[in-house]
């Protein structure tokens, strides 16, 4: 996770596509997610990105609480303190990252 513009999350997936990963194998994607859960691809990100607290634990004067993880083919997001981690997005067969829509409770 890069970052926050206002209400837009920009985040970035690196990695090789075989079992070697170095130098020009690596390949970095990077992405914008609105606040309606759209993803689009971007070939670059503001520079001036508010950055996300470095720990799990809730930072002092934090107002919205969000922490994200990264699976080999998704992305996990937790955002209640001790609530449930839960996949919203993941790779889709053509390596494009895609919304998980949730299932109304």
């Amino acid at each position: 996770m890069l970052g926050w513009k206002g209400t837009t999350l920009y985040l970035a997936l690196t990695g090789c596509p075989g079992t070697e990963c170095h130098g020009r194998l690596t390949q970095r994607m990077a992405y914008r997610v609105d606040e309606n859960g759209a993803v689009a691809p971007v070939d670059s990100v503001p520079k001036d990105l508010e950055h996300p607290p470095g720990s799990i634990a809730r930072a002092l004067g934090e107002r919205v609480y969000t922490r994200v993880s990264n699976l080999t083919d998704s992305i996990k997001v937790v955002t209640d303190d001790g609530g449930p981690w839960l996949v919203r997005f993941v790779l889709d067969r053509n390596g494009e990252l895609v919304p998980v829509r949730q299932a109304a409770p």
